[in-house]
């Protein structure tokens, strides 16, 4: 009787050390499968080139470029967007910009909050308008402010508040 228990323990321990020997394995081939993929996708590049390899790259060319337009000294930038990451991550690309960013709701500061010389950065934000030959810029129906469009790619917009 006490041989059994014994043996049954082993057999125990023998299936449990060989369970967490293959999960073991898994994981580490999984994580040489990452650090090659990682490799391709980074490896080589200078912090401009990892950026743009980013899932979020074409956020990050599109707030460069907007930088080149905007002044050298910090000036107040609202970030609006539908998707909160879009909204954190413009924020980060335009530091040291003085930038507000909602980080968890879908909102918009008021109109009569903006003045002249701020800028509005738009990343895939529905429900945003701009009429060219007016030059105004409305949201949630009822916010106006004039605004000159300084940049527009698919999906972004740049404008600077008049």
């Amino acid at each position: 009787h006490g041989a059994s228990s014994v043996s049954m323990a082993g057999v125990l321990a023998g299936v449990f050390v060989g369970a967490w020997f293959l999960l073991d394995a898994r994981w580490t081939w999984n994580l040489a499968r990452q650090v090659l993929t990682t490799a391709d996708q980074y490896g080589g590049k200078d912090i401009r080139g990892m950026h743009l390899a980013m899932p979020d790259g074409p956020l990050y060319a599109f707030i460069d470029r907007a930088l080149a337009l905007m002044p050298k000294e910090p000036a107040r930038v609202f970030v609006v967007a539908d998707a909160a990451y879009f909204r954190n991550r413009a924020a980060y690309h335009l530091y040291p910009h003085n930038v507000y960013a909602e980080p968890v709701l879908n909102a918009i500061p008021p109109a009569a909050t903006m003045r002249a010389g701020d800028w509005i950065v738009v990343a895939q934000r529905r429900g945003i308008q701009f009429d060219p030959t007016q030059q105004k810029l409305r949201w949630d129906g009822t916010q106006v402010v004039s605004a000159e469009m300084k940049l527009f790619e698919s999906g972004f917009a740049l404008f600077k508040v008049l």
